[in-house]
């Protein structure tokens, strides 16, 4: 199996199926080993509730955000170390409920990082301390316009391609590497065919191999673009069950790099080969219209699987 841990991905445009496309400025999500999730820094100040809602209305890697929460001191320690000065006065997801301090997210509030004499009962909800030692905790007012940290709780490991076959077109430049990260290096593939065509004039076949035969959660993502409007772009799986290809997207390409999450349903475990554990999926390109005889490229910046047991 390859596989991939990212260390920092940032998230580049928007999808129509999920959207990772950041409106607010962020550094990008970072992951700490200790637990596999992703962190960010938004800078584009915002009241608690309003931070709230916007970090659950994003999502990375296919997982929905939420205000940051402080579990133990190894991941304050990764807070500290990522963000450094830049976390003071930044918004957690802690806030004061009726039984006392609560997380967003449900999780027991029982590691703490108060500052010293905090709290003081200045505010229902709580932010990195502007003065104290850093990463130190402090109860404001939730009103304020401030940063905020959000959390993705990715648990699954990124597998990558193993290979990849362009099975219509002409390579313009990139390889296998640039798929495996959303880092703005691409595979560019120009199509061979300038006139109307029962086959798309550009095909590209990722392969790799999945963690397991039986997955409980499975996931393609793709990023990229076509270099001009009106190009039908169609995602598939490979179905080795029926042993045919399985279209699951269809849509209009995007002229700037577009995030594309499929999640299929139904009995996972057709994506996936008995024995060699090999997964597969197909992106095509056919231009409507004039585009036929006008020649264009597609660019993809990332292909890669989500898949657990």
């Amino acid at each position: 199996m390859r596989s991939s841990r990212y260390k920092a991905l940032s998230a580049v445009g928007a999808c129509v199926a999920v959207s990772l496309g950041m409106a607010a400025a962020s550094a990008g999500p970072i992951e700490w080993d200790g637990n596999g999730h992703f962190y960010e820094l938004v800078t584009s100040p915002k009241t608690w509730f309003q931070a709230k809602l916007d970090a659950e209305a994003r999502t990375f890697l296919g997982v929905q955000g939420h205000l940051l929460t402080v579990n133990s001191q190894g991941e304050q320690d990764f807070i500290n170390e990522t963000f450094g000065p830049a976390l003071r006065e930044a918004y957690t997801g802690g806030f004061l409920g009726a039984q006392g301090w609560e997380w967003v997210t449900g999780e027991p509030f029982s590691y703490t990082n108060w500052a010293p004499y905090e709290p003081t009962g200045d505010g229902p909800v709580i932010d990195f301390h502007g003065k104290n030692n850093l990463g130190t905790w402090n109860d404001i007012p939730s009103h304020l316009q401030l940063n905020y940290f959000v959390e993705y709780d990715v648990l699954t490991e990124a597998t990558i391609p193993d290979s990849f076959r362009i099975i219509r077109g002409i390579r313009l430049f990139g390889g296998l590497p640039d798929l495996f990260e959303s880092d703005d290096r691409r595979l560019c593939v120009q199509t061979d065919v300038f006139a109307p065509s029962p086959q798309a004039p550009v095909q590209v076949e990722v392969v790799g191999t999945s963690p397991t035969e039986t997955p409980t959660e499975f996931r393609f993502l793709f990023e990229g673009h076509a270099i001009r409007k009106f190009i039908a772009q169609r995602i598939l799986l490979f179905n080795y069950v029926t042993q045919i290809y399985e279209e699951l997207d269809l849509r209009f390409a995007s002229t700037a790099d577009e995030v594309v999450e499929i999640v299929p349903g139904g009995d996972l475990g057709r994506f996936v080969e008995p024995g060699t554990r090999q997964v597969k999926a197909l992106m095509t390109w056919r231009a409507a219209g004039l585009s036929f005889f006008t020649g264009w490229h597609v660019c993809i910046d990332q292909t890669i699987w989500r898949i657990s047991e």
